[in-house]
């Protein structure tokens, strides 16, 4: 089981609840003789769902279960005719379960309120339908420990706790992911199954590297919703494209290039004798002003529409020249809507400390040559911690180390003052789960995140 498992007495914190009586039958207010059972069945069953709401099926799941269970049971007598107290009974028994079950919700979210928001989290992510049986597993480990917290045993390790919260993190991560790049993935596997990766390769490779960018943007800054928009839309169109090419080459297959030049040039005659047709229906005056501007639209949007392939191909030449300059355990690069994203891995904080390491600074020498080479409007530094230790602890060391990087920036010259700021995230945005060495290694990090002028 879970709970045997996961024992630490070293850092064991003691989650006293005090509901060793939970295991009987809580204190039952029968309803007067004139009460009406329709009525209580139907707000009975409202505050069900409400509590339901509150997560109490896995924050309670004893006292909910017999709930709704007693609940069920007054249906069905009030359904079988059966007489107007027994099925009173039944629903007051069924209340005061859901009024224990409450009352213990309340208690576990005091006790537990990262693990409670990670839950809650997921939900609204989507984890109930995109990641049934992840969700499914989690919630059978977090009732092990509930389970226990309404008979009072309360024992629970901080590891216990940190694990549950990185489980329903990562299957709200996936279940975003899921939800919003489900279409540009399955555009993608459509053009695969044309043969794509030989018909269109560059196309795919394209289309590809949108989705891995919406996938970063959706790890690192999961509850954005205008940038996961932007970036997911990005993704889906470029799949879109991908198919349209792949049907293309694909009805091109067997030809000459004379051929496929033959066909283009038909194409293009064919516009310009629609052109002609259009420009000999303008004599007279109105046509023509409607037509020219027409025409004055249809060029603002050409203009509009290189302007915008334009800016794209300069970000991913500074993409990919930012990308050249460092090694991967020095820092990765990543793209995050128009902003440019350095993670540095390699900075090496001494446990605890805030100071810059030595061995730092010559990767915060190539962040410095970075700035000098691209222009930027602002830059955030963002400091981020794994989810060993205090929480208060944590947030103010991350605060500090990205304090420190950005003074050395500014300090360099590398930024104006008033264009950088730093901010300290602690362990709320981890990258990975924290259970294992190599993702706390992972989520102990310091991001620039730089905007690049338009």
């Amino acid at each position: 089981m879970f709970k045997k498992m996961i024992t630490s007495p070293i850092i064991a914190v003691v989650l006293f609840l005090g509901l060793a009586a939970c295991s009987h039958t809580p204190p039952v207010a029968d309803y007067p003789a004139t009460a009406n059972p329709n009525d209580e069945i139907n707000k009975l069953d409202a505050d069900l769902h409400a509590a339901y709401d509150r997560q109490a099926n896995a924050l309670s799941p004893r006292n909910y279960s017999k709930a709704s269970d007693y609940f069920g049971d007054a249906k069905i007598a009030r359904d079988k005719g059966k007489d107007n107290s027994e099925v009173l009974k039944k629903v007051a028994i069924s209340r005061a379960y859901l009024n224990q079950a409450e009352k213990v919700v309340g208690q576990v979210e005091e006790k537990m309120p990262a693990v409670t928001k990670a839950r809650r989290d997921a939900i609204a992510g989507g984890a109930l339908h995109q990641q049934k049986e992840e969700m499914k597993e989690a919630d059978s480990d977090l009732k092990d420990v509930t389970e226990d917290m309404e008979k009072g045993k309360m024992e629970v390790s901080q590891d216990t706790l940190a694990h549950l919260k990185d489980r329903y993190l990562d299957i709200e991560v996936a279940a975003i992911s899921r939800t919003r790049l489900s279409e540009a993935r399955n555009l993608i596997s459509k053009a695969r199954k044309q043969r794509a990766e030989k018909l269109a390769p560059r196309t795919l490779q394209a289309a590809e590297q949108k989705v891995k960018q919406a996938e970063d943007a959706i790890t690192t800054d999961r509850h954005n919703n205008e940038l996961l928009d932007h970036v997911t839309a990005d993704a889906t169109n470029e799949a879109r494209h991908l198919l349209n090419i792949t049907n293309m080459a694909s009805q091109a297959k067997g030809e000459s290039p004379e051929q496929v030049a033959l066909d283009m040039d038909a194409r293009t005659k064919a516009l310009q004798s629609k052109d002609q047709q259009l420009a000999a229906t303008t004599q007279e005056g109105a046509m023509k002003d409607q037509t020219l501007s027409e025409k004055d639209r249809e060029l603002a949007a050409l203009a509009g529409t290189n302007s915008s392939l334009e800016k794209e191909k300069k970000f991913n030449e500074t993409f990919e020249a930012v990308q050249k300059q460092f090694d991967p355990n020095e820092a990765e690069v990543y793209r995050q809507g128009d902003n440019l994203l350095l993670r540095l891995k390699g900075l090496k904080f001494t446990s605890g400390r805030s100071e810059l390491n030595p061995k730092a600074l010559p990767i915060l020498s190539k962040v410095k040559d970075v700035l000098a080479e691209v222009k930027t409007d602002n830059v955030v530094v963002e400091g981020h911690t794994d989810g060993v230790g205090a929480k208060d602890l944590n947030q103010k060391l991350s605060s500090q180390r990205a304090d420190a990087v950005a003074k050395y920036l500014v300090s360099e010259k590398a930024v104006e003052e008033d264009k950088i700021k730093s901010e300290g995230y602690g362990f709320s945005k981890p990258l990975a789960s924290n259970k294992s060495p190599e993702g706390r290694a992972q989520n102990r990090r310091v991001d620039v995140i730089m905007t690049l002028t338009k």
